[in-house]
């Protein structure tokens, strides 16, 4: 999947299904960090040492983000511990 970022944000091109998705800047971390398998505890470990944030909103926004990216087939979660 093509994707492309600018001042922290991205772009995500889906064309199979000619959809463009906008990331915002943590989005987009996540996104970023999912070019390698990674489970929920690993992005959400991420996301508290990279933003000031607290750890159940970084889990709110995390499990928000990724059930969005998922319902727009962007990922795919698997396996045990959730790893997308």
């Amino acid at each position: 999947m093509a994707y492309h970022t600018l001042d922290g944000e991205a772009i995500v091109v889906e064309p199979v299904r000619r959809q463009m998705s906008h990331l915002n800047e943590v989005a987009a971390f996540v996104w970023e960090h999912l070019r390698t398998p990674r489970t929920r505890d690993d992005l959400e470990r991420a996301l508290l040492e990279t933003y000031e944030i607290d750890r159940p909103t970084a889990l709110s926004d995390l499990n928000d983000l990724l059930k969005e990216l998922e319902e727009k087939g962007l990922i795919r979660a698997e396996g045990p511990g959730n790893t997308c």
